[in-house]
């Protein structure tokens, strides 16, 4: 038993060390709604897809979305690009504050899958 235990936190401390934050993660699903594409971006990070806006693509529709917090640590709009027949969404974000500190725009860049 205390064999096991040391192995587990043997492999845990060996885990912890490899381990590197890649920052924010959103969840993103992709769809055909029947007529266009649209991509729905979680940027609460809750898991809670019901409280994301739908988007199309910014050419289509116009609309961009406000996510709860930045890089920057402020809320910030963001638009989306479906491309790929959806298999590549774009994501477009511009800080007025990490404008302020250097950053011109961000760019996010994430692969989905349409199933």
């Amino acid at each position: 038993m205390k064999e096991d235990l040391q192995a587990q936190v043997d492999i845990l401390q060996s885990l912890d060390k490899k381990y590197s934050d890649c920052g924010l993660v959103y969840d993103c699903v992709v769809f055909h709604d029947g007529l266009t594409w649209r991509a729905c971006v979680n940027t609460s990070m809750t898991g809670v897809l019901a409280s994301a806006t739908l988007l199309s693509s910014f050419r289509e529709e116009g609309q961009f979305g406000t996510s709860d917090m930045d890089l920057c640590l402020e809320a910030m709009n963001y638009t989306v690009s479906i491309r790929q027949n959806g298999n590549l969404l774009q994501i477009m974000v511009n800080s007025d504050k990490c404008a302020q500190d250097g950053i011109k725009s961000c760019w996010f860049i994430i692969d989905s899958a349409y199933f």
